[in-house]
């Protein structure tokens, strides 16, 4: 199930499923880690009771899945869109904040935490100005893709989670139905 969650997870990163990964084709070079480390950052905080609140386009019901390539390769079609949409945000974003591939090159460069770090920071006080133009384009980015883009890495996500839960019920359909660890015979 871990290496699924995380196969799963990177078919829901639209950047994978192009050759332009990193933004280098378009100007957009960092746009992979940035949409990995600080929009996701920036969700992962949400409570249990935020995410049973969120509306079914951002977490579709799971289901049994018929044809489990038709469904992966439906959601490298929706990637292309995600893709053009991620891109456009982070140029407006890269204009808005000011921030350029200089930015996005010191950002490749922190290890993980340090990363994680920058961007869990609410404010800029004490910033360096080039970790101060990561974080307005942080905001900006975050900002387009809610407001022009349907919130794209929450929806990414979403569906993510959907995927996962119907490949795992498809699979313990296809097993048989066996009695999962821990269950009772009425609640299996």
């Amino acid at each position: 199930i871990a290496d699924l969650s995380h196969f799963v997870a990177d078919l829901h990163q639209p950047l994978h499923t192009t050759r332009n990964y990193d933004g280098q084709l378009t100007g957009n070079r960092g746009i992979h880690a940035a949409f990995e480390i600080y929009l996701v950052i920036r969700r992962k905080a949400m409570s249990p009771q935020e995410f049973e609140r969120l509306s079914p386009e951002f977490v579709p019901p799971y289901d049994a899945v018929d044809d489990v390539v038709g469904a992966v390769m439906r959601q490298v079609g929706r990637n292309a869109e995600w893709t053009r949409q991620l891109l456009d945000a982070d140029t407006e974003a890269r204009r808005l904040s000011g921030a350029g591939d200089e930015d996005f090159a010191f950002l490749k460069s922190l290890d993980r935490d340090a990363a994680d770090d920058l961007f869990r920071r609410i404010d800029t006080q004490g910033l360096d100005e080039r970790r101060r133009r990561l974080l307005r384009h942080a905001d900006e980015l975050s900002r387009l893709l809610a407001e022009k883009h349907d919130d794209l890495p929450q929806v990414a996500m979403g569906q993510a989670a959907s995927m996962l839960s119907s490949l795992i019920y498809t699979a313990w359909i296809q097993a048989g139905r066996p009695a999962l660890p821990g269950a009772t015979a009425e609640r299996a």
